[in-house]
C-alpha cells in the first residue's frame, strides 16, 4: 500500500453523499486531503519508528519558500514491515512482507490573491514477499466437509495454541514469492476567485500503476483435511488512470451553490497465469492456466447543487447529476503449454499436447453503456 505523506484532513460522508461527489459514492465517501506547501516559510520535520516483526516507519518533510509567491514541498515516506507468518521450510523468504518507499513533490504558486496553483507529483516502489497463507486446518479442526442436503453443517472447532503454532503455514510454497510494484502520478489543482462570491476550481490527474508480483496461489480447498491446494501464479498488470473536474461554485450567506463537469478515463492491461492447475505437465497444452485482459472505464458526468438556509439551523439541500458511463473488456481464458503460444479460439489441440478439459482458448469480449440521472 501506497504512503499517504502527511494528510492534513480526512473526512468521512455517510450515505446518500451529495451529487458533485460522482460515481461510485452509493455507500458513502471517504475524502483525504494532503498537506500543501506554505508560504513564506522554511520549515522541516522528521520522525521514525520500530516495532515487532521489524517494523520501521519514516518520514521527513521539507519546505522551502520561493519568493513570496511561491513555494516547494517535499516529503518522503520508508515503510517495512516482516511477515506475520512462520513459514513451513526455509526453502523461500517471506521477509520482508513489505519493503516500500514513497516521494512527493509539491509546488504551490499564488501570483495574486485571487489565483491559487498547486502541483504535485508522486512516486512510489513497493516491495516485499506476499507470502503464503495459513491454512484452515490450522486454526480450526474439523468437520470441513458439506453437510448433505437439507442438512445443517457442524461448526469447525477452533485449535489451541500460542501465536506461533497458529500462524505457521502449513504447506510449502511453489516458488519464491516477490512483489515488485511502481505507482506514479501528476495532479494539478487551479482555484480563481472571479468574484467575492463566485470562484471557479479545476482539479485534473494523471496515474500510472504497474503491478508485477509472483506467489503461490490457493486455488481449492480439499474438505475432507482442510488443506489448500496450490499452484505457482504470476501476475502482471499495467494500470492508467485520467481524471478531470472543472467546478464553479457560489457562496453567499444564505445560498451556496455549484456546478460542473467531470471527465474519468481508465484502462488496465492484465496477465494473471496459473501454472499447473488443470493436472497437466511442462510442455503439455493446459498446464499454463491464464486470463489475459485489457479493460476501459470511460464516466462523463455533469452536476449541480444548492444548498438554501430557510432560518438558522434548517437548511434545504438539492441537486442533479448526469452521468454517462462506457465499460468494456476484452480478454480471453486460455489453455497453453508457452508462453508464447498465440491464441487458438478454434477447436483443435496444440500439436503433440493433449488437453481433455478444453481444446481451445475462450474469448471473453462484453461491452456495457448507459446513461443515468440521479
Amino acid at each position: 500500500m501506497r504512503s499517504f505523506l502527511l494528510a492534513t484532513s480526512c473526512m468521512i460522508f455517510a450515505a446518500p453523499v451529495a451529487a458533485q461527489n460522482g460515481r461510485n459514492t452509493t455507500a458513502g465517501l471517504i475524502s483525504l486531503v494532503s498537506a500543501r506547501p506554505r508560504l513564506g516559510e522554511f520549515s522541516g520535520s522528521a520522525d521514525i519508528g520500530y516495532g515487532n516483526y521489524d517494523a520501521v516507519q519514516g518520514t521527513g518533510v521539507l519546505n522551502v519558500p520561493l519568493g513570496t509567491s511561491a513555494a516547494l514541498r517535499a516529503a518522503v515516506n520508508y515503510d517495512r514491515r516482516d511477515s506475520y507468518l512462520t513459514p513451513a521450510n526455509d526453502t523461500y523468504d517471506v521477509d520482508p512482507f513489505k519493503d516500500n518507499l514513497s516521494g512527493r513533490l509539491s509546488l504551490l504558486v499564488k501570483p495574486t490573491d485571487r489565483l491559487t496553483v498547486v502541483l504535485r507529483g508522486d512516486y512510489s516502489v513497493i516491495k516485499g514477499h506476499p507470502g503464503p497463507q495459513v491454512q484452515l486446518s490450522t486454526l480450526y479442526q474439523g468437520p470441513f466437509a458439506n453437510p448433505a442436503d437439507g442438512e445443517l453443517g457442524q461448526n469447525p472447532v477452533p485449535r489451541s495454541g500460542g501465536r506461533e503454532a497458529l500462524s505457521t503455514v502449513g504447506y510449502s510454497e511453489r516458488r519464491q514469492s516477490n512483489r515488485d510494484n511502481r505507482s506514479w502520478g501528476i495532479q494539478g489543482d487551479v482555484t480563481y476567485e472571479l468574484s467575492e462570491t463566485l470562484t471557479a476550481s479545476y482539479v485534473g490527474s494523471y496515474r500510472k500503476f504497474k503491478r508485477d508480483e509472483e506467489f503461490t496461489g490457493v486455488t481449492g480447498l480439499v474438505r475432507a483435511t482442510g488443506l489448500y491446494a496450490t499452484t505457482p501464479q504470476t501476475f502482471d498488470g499495467d494500470y492508467a488512470q485520467n481524471s478531470q473536474e472543472l467546478r464553479l461554485a457560489y457562496d453567499s450567506n444564505a445560498l451556496k451553490l455549484q456546478a460542473g463537469g467531470f471527465f474519468f478515463r481508465e484502462m488496465s492491461e492484465v496477465d494473471f497465469f496459473l501454472y499447473g492447475s488443470q493436472g497437466f505437465q511442462p510442455g503439455q497444452r493446459g498446464y499454463i492456466f491464464g486470463f489475459p485482459q485489457d479493460t476501459v472505464s470511460k464516466s462523463l458526468a455533469f452536476f449541480g447543487q444548492g444548498t438554501l438556509t430557510l432560518v438558522d439551523g434548517l437548511r434545504a439541500t438539492g441537486g442533479v447529476r448526469w452521468t454517462k458511463d462506457d465499460k468494456s473488456r476484452v480478454g480471453a481464458t486460455m489453455f497453453h503449454a508457452n508462453l508464447s503460444d498465440p491464441l487458438a479460439f478454434t477447436t483443435g489441440t496444440q500439436p503433440g499436447t493433449t488437453n481433455p478439459r478444453s481444446s481451445r482458448d475462450s474469448l471473453n469480449d462484453a461491452s456495457v453503456a448507459y446513461r443515468k440521472v440521479t
